[in-house]
């Protein structure tokens, strides 16, 4: 584990940490990983948190995305008010009584996200977090051993994704143009989307993106939108 952080310490974006994580949680047997950053006492579902998803069914991330489950979604508050770690299945149990934790368990069940724990994670400056790591249905029960790793790992992770933004903290300023694309790359707008929003070619588009990422100190657009909530450059 000290191998694992001291490894951690070294890389320079969310991004790369979250991937490092992903890679150790896979070989220990998750499939699916979320990760949501949230602004100073934010919602951790609010269209301002951002969120990390790898290995989701893409039928269920879109319709968590586009269609209605992220607003509804009672794991980070069911979370922190039972955790730092619950497992999914005692989460459906405790929403079972309110409708939206019904509406949401059945969305799941749909999809095979039956399998999985959801952590509350703590960070300096009130900077708190939620993640959560699933596993193929037909893994068995959960290990708690590698529950406890997974958080602690995942714990880590958090600490140094809050310490890289802590340390680029810095007064940026952007130009009318680049700050209407950072707000539409922050809301998952393709580079096209944006050119047509703004009625630019795409290749402008791209090279507006680099200044910003430039600026910023980021080379994604996760890392970028991330960074750009907490210098304040888009509305929470």
């Amino acid at each position: 584990m000290q191998r694992y952080a001291a490894h951690m310490d070294s890389l320079k974006q969310p991004s790369e940490v979250l991937r490092f994580v992903n890679r150790l949680a896979r070989r220990l047997g998750a499939d699916k990983q979320t990760y949501h950053c949230t602004p100073v006492f934010g919602s951790h579902t609010s269209d301002e948190a951002v969120i990390y998803q790898q290995g989701f069914p893409a039928a269920f991330a879109k319709e968590y995305r586009s269609e209605g489950l992220r607003q509804i979604d009672p794991m980070p508050r069911l979370t922190f008010a039972h955790g730092p770690v619950l497992t999914w299945d005692r989460a459906f149990e405790l929403g079972a009584s309110k409708n939206i934790g019904q509406k949401y368990a059945q969305a799941c069940i749909r999809h095979g996200l039956t399998t999985g724990f959801s952590l509350a994670l703590f960070g300096p400056g009130h900077r708190d977090a939620y993640a959560s790591f699933g596993f193929p249905q037909d893994s068995g029960p959960l290990d708690e051993g590698v529950q406890t790793m997974l958080h602690v790992l995942m714990q880590a992770a958090h600490l140094r994704i809050c310490a890289l933004l802590d340390a680029r903290e810095q007064k940026v300023s952007l130009s009318k143009r680049e700050a209407q694309v950072l707000e539409w790359l922050s809301k998952g707008k393709s580079s096209a989307d944006i050119a047509e929003i703004l009625r630019i070619s795409p290749e402008t588009v791209r090279t507006y993106t680099k200044r910003i990422y430039d600026k910023l100190g980021t080379n994604d657009r996760v890392a970028t939108t991330v960074k750009a909530l907490q210098l304040g450059l888009i509305d929470a």
